[in-house]
Order: structure tokens, then C-alpha cells, then sequence
């Protein structure tokens, strides 16, 4: 798998896409309101889509892989594959309905998700005096029917995804269309490519690695148990467990103190270390995707991988300690701050379609010059992350937004840094895995460090401009080395 530039994907064949039959459009119209309010996330990204949009401006906060498949695309094989991956994920299943002539409560049921959501949100109003209502249509309303979008270009012309899909995904890979995703398919004649966009609201990074092997092995025919199942673990009954765990936090739960931490050694939002040429404080469009930076090959993560089992710390504590070498080598600092975005799937929802993600704070102090030197400090601070890992981080905030001890600004585009292992999905040979990331505007740079059977890699979202483009290739090298002299010293070590 591997990130791209949307115009690096060229459609030069006919493209199809599998949109609602007329009946199951109609579907959310003839559907009970679903009590359960959207996620915390999903308020977010709902509230953000509808603040751009009231703008005037293109919604972009989507995401897309594309995968290739052998042979001409099979119609009817790829119909059943998308009927079946839609029907066994509730969570692509609901969709929400903007109403802005009223502010009422999202539904009579959800007693409980409606205590939690009054007090992590403070008792204030949400969506702009709008309400946003959930509706969750039955399996058995999945209907999506093959369109031909687009004939094959003619000659030797080539289209990029950009050309066709530029105008198409803003309106349909979007929260309030039903269903809030895409999935389509080019065919080249001697293979073909399926690709799935999905609305933040619906999906997270993982949720589209295994949503793409999903549906490749639903139409390949190939058995894949866990992946392949007639129900997965919905994300809706999620979204009701994680209100249930914001309604039991108070001021003096820890991921409040572990926040009010944080805020104290930061100051507010962190921020990327190295300049990123934002002026007057302006968010500016973001560089689509950074070039992955290859950190280490498969050979150097297996002695990394070694080294963290011997001093009894995860792979991950020694990215982040590494991380915080590369910070302290280019931009001189003796403290390590970020938001790490982490996965709340757990077993249970390891394979299905949402948003199972927690904004977690990590915290701790530069302690030495080596990956030795720092790595019992590392997995201390990660063990106070990791304890924290299910509280909502919007309910341990808010005690602190209403006592004071913190300021409204550490939501004003913090950086965030996400580390995915990907090594343990196996990609079918010849399938070309590509994501395609969601643009927009940052004040920002925000990593994303990601280890797969090739090596360890790091991708980067950041504004578009010269300086932060300098800056992150002088941060990438900075990784690098720590990461390589780790190697190094760990090698030397053993012998």
C-alpha cells in the first residue's frame, strides 16, 4: 500500500459506479430517526463540512483507495460484492439529515447518548442552530445498481481520476448523501481497477485498507474469515458505547488530568517543530500528499523490532522515541508534544467500516541523545496515554473548557501524528493498493509513520509551500537517522 496524488491515478478505461436504485434512495425518507447522535468525530467533520459549505467552498474531506483486480471487470460480480460489503456494515448503512429550521433533541430513545452529549458539549448549541438527525436503513433497503459514468477515452488520451471524479465525490462522498461513500470501478480490458471513496463520517485510514481487501475478496471469491462476513460489529452500536464512556467522566478522571497535563507543558495545540510558512496565522491548502520517505528497509525493522522485545517496550514506543530524537537533532528542543491519533477498533471491530479513532495526548521530556537513553521515558508517558485510550478526549476537555484551565485554541488544527501497522494485511499479488488522501487547509504539518512488509515509511499532510516542503524534508532526514543509527547501535550491540 502506498499514498498518491490523485492526478498520479489515470482512468483509461470505462468507468462505472454503483449508485442507489430509485427504492433504496428513497430509504432514509421511510426510516425511523436512529436515537444514536453522531459520533464525536463525526460532529466534528459534520460541523466543519457544513461550516465550508455555508463558505461556499468544495468539500474535500473524503478518502479513496484503488486497488487492481485481474482480468475485465465482471458487472454482475461486483454488484453482489458491493450489495454485500454495504449490507454487512451499519455504519455505511446510516446516513444524517441536516435540519436547519430546528435545534431539537436527535430522537426520544437515546436517553442515554443525549445525557452524555449535553454534558461533554457543554450544554451548547451544535450545527449552527441546525440538527443533525441519524437515519440507519435495514440491510434488506441495499440496493446500488452499476452505472457507466464514463466511456474509455478515445485515442491515446489519458483522464486523471481528478478529471472525472473532481466534480462527483464532493457531492456523494459527503455525510448528508445517502450512502455517504463511492465505490466504482475502471475496466482496462486485460484488468481492472475498483476504487472506494468514503466520507470522513464513515471511515477512518484502517477502514479503508480493509475495506478495499473487503471488497476485493467479495468478488474474487477468495475465503477471507473475519473479512468476509455476513454482519461485522456496527459502528452505530460503537458510537453508543463511546457516549456511555463520556457520560462517566468527571474532573478528576485521568484522561482530564492527563490533558491538563499536557496543555501545561504545551501551552495549547502543538505544533510542528520547524517552520511551516504559515503567515498571520492563516490556514493555507495542504500539500495532497507528501512523497512517502522510506525510514528503514524490512531488514532494519526486523533489529528494531528485536530491540523493543528486549527491552520489553511495543515497536511503537520505539517510533515515538524515535520520533522525539528526530525533533531534538532539527529543531533543537527538550520536550516531546504531539496528538497521536489512535485506533479504538480492539478485536471486535477490527475489520469494520467507521470512525474508530481517539485523539490521545503524549507527552514527555528529551531525556538523553540515544534511543537508550529515552526509552523508559517513552513507555512511561505512552503507559499514561494508553490508560486514557477509551475516554472521549472531547469529554476530558470539556472540564477544563468550562473551569478555564484551558482555552478553545488547542482544537485550532494541533498536529497529529498517527502510526498504522499495515504489515499485517496481505495484499494480493499484483493489487497495487494506492490511498488517496482528502485535501483541505492546515495550519499544520501532521505525520503519519506506517510500517508494511517493505520497511518503515513516514507521509506527511502539510501546507503547500516551499518552507514547510524545506522543512519537512530537513524533519525526514532528522528521522532517518535516529532511526538508522538505532539500527546501527543495536547491531553493534550484538555482536
Amino acid at each position: 500500500m502506498k499514498a498518491i496524488e490523485s492526478s498520479e491515478w489515470v482512468i483509461d478505461g470505462a468507468l462505472t459506479v454503483w449508485e442507489p436504485s430509485d427504492q433504496m434512495a428513497e430509504a432514509p425518507t421511510n426510516t425511523p430517526t436512529d436515537p444514536t447522535p453522531p459520533s464525536f468525530l463525526q460532529k466534528d467533520h459534520i460541523r466543519g463540512v457544513l461550516t465550508q459549505r455555508q463558505a461556499g467552498n468544495t468539500h474535500r474531506a473524503y478518502t479513496c483507495a484503488v486497488a487492481t483486480l485481474p482480468g475485465p471487470l465482471n458487472t454482475d460480480a461486483m454488484t453482489k460484492a458491493v450489495n454485500n460489503f454495504v449490507r454487512s456494515h451499519e455504519g455505511l448503512r446510516s446516513t444524517f439529515v441536516v435540519n436547519t429550521d430546528t435545534a431539537s433533541a436527535q430522537g426520544t430513545n437515546g436517553d442515554a447518548a443525549d445525557a452524555a452529549t449535553a454534558k461533554a458539549s457543554g450544554g451548547q448549541p451544535e450545527f449552527g442552530g441546525a440538527s443533525v438527525e441519524r437515519k440507519t436503513v435495514p440491510a434488506s433497503a441495499i440496493d446500488l445498481v452499476p452505472r457507466v459514468f464514463a466511456e474509455a477515452p478515445d485515442g491515446a488520451g489519458t483522464t486523471t481520476a481528478n478529471d472525472i471524479l473532481n466534480d462527483y465525490l464532493p457531492t456523494h462522498a459527503v455525510f448528508d448523501h445517502f450512502p455517504g461513500f463511492v465505490i466504482g470501478a475502471v475496466d482496462k480490458g486485460k484488468y481492472c481497477e475498483v476504487f472506494y471513496a468514503v466520507d470522513h463520517a464513515f471511515g477512518d485510514g484502517l477502514s479503508l485498507c480493509v475495506g478495499i481487501l473487503e471488497l476485493m475478496a467479495r468478488y474474487t471469491g477468495t475465503p477471507a474469515p473475519g473479512l468476509v462476513e455476513d454482519t461485522h460489529p456496527s459502528f452505530v452500536e460503537y458510537t453508543r458505547e463511546e457516549y456511555q464512556r463520556a457520560a462517566t467522566v468527571t474532573p478528576d478522571s485521568p484522561g482530564v488530568k492527563l490533558m491538563q497535563e499536557f496543555v501545561q507543558a504545551t501551552g495549547g495545540a502543538p505544533r510542528f517543530p520547524l517552520p511551516t510558512g504559515i503567515e498571520n496565522n492563516e490556514p493555507q491548502p495542504v500539500k495532497e500528499t507528501q512523497a512517502d520517505f522510506t525510514l528503514a528497509d524490512a531488514n532494519d525493522v526486523k533489529v528494531l523490532r528485536a530491540l523493543a522485545h528486549e527491552k520489553g517496550v511495543s515497536f511503537s514506543t520505539v517510533v515515538f522515541a524515535l520520533l522525539a530524537l528526530a525533533e531534538h537533532k532539527a529543531a533543537k528542543t527538550s520536550r516531546y508534544s504531539t496528538i497521536v491519533v489512535n485506533s479504538t477498533r480492539g478485536k471486535k471491530y477490527a475489520t469494520s467500516q467507521g470512525w474508530f479513532c481517539n485523539f490521545n495526548p503524549l507527552t514527555f521530556d528529551i531525556t538523553g541523545e540515544t534511543l537508550d537513553d529515552i526509552l523508559p521515558t517513552v513507555a512511561e508517558a505512552q503507559q499514561k496515554m494508553r490508560e486514557v485510550l477509551y475516554e472521549p478526549v472531547h469529554a476530558s476537555i470539556m472540564p477544563l473548557l468550562a473551569a478555564g484551565a484551558v482555552d478553545a485554541s488547542i482544537f485550532d488544527s494541533p498536529q497529529l501524528v498517527t502510526y498504522m501497522d499495515l504489515s499485517w494485511f496481505t495484499e494480493p499479488e499484483g493489487s497495487n493498493i494506492r490511498l488517496l488522501t482528502g485535501t483541505g487547509k492546515t495550519k499544520n504539518a501532521s505525520l503519519w509513520v506506517f510500517r508494511n512488509p517493505d520497511g518503515l515509511l513516514v507521509g506527511s499532510q502539510a501546507p503547500d509551500n516551499p518552507v514547510a516542503a524545506e522543512s519537512l524534508q530537513t524533519f525526514f532526514h532528522a528521522f532517518r537517522d535516529a532511526v538508522q543509527d538505532a539500527v546501527q547501535n543495536a547491531a553493534s550491540d550484538r555482536q
